[in-house]
């Protein structure tokens, strides 16, 4: 199991490339580990003076295990 840190507001999860952003899916989301939590507590002032106050720091919870195909 892995546990990473996305950002994520009403309108979406966050991309973040350079100093610009976008709301984009799951999918497409930038995604940190915990060491950078520093870094993430940044982006979401960054995001609240920007005017997303309800831009939030989410735990992303990864479980792999084998892949089922129904039969």
């Amino acid at each position: 199991m892995s546990k990473l840190l996305i950002i994520k507001s009403a309108r979406g999860y966050l991309r973040f490339v350079e100093k610009t952003f976008s709301f984009t899916d799951l999918n497409k989301a930038s995604v940190y580990p915990f060491e950078q939590i520093s870094d993430i507590k940044e982006k979401i002032v960054f995001l609240h003076n920007e005017g997303i106050k309800d831009a939030q720091i989410r735990l992303l919870t990864i479980i792999e295990e084998p892949f089922q195909e129904d039969e």
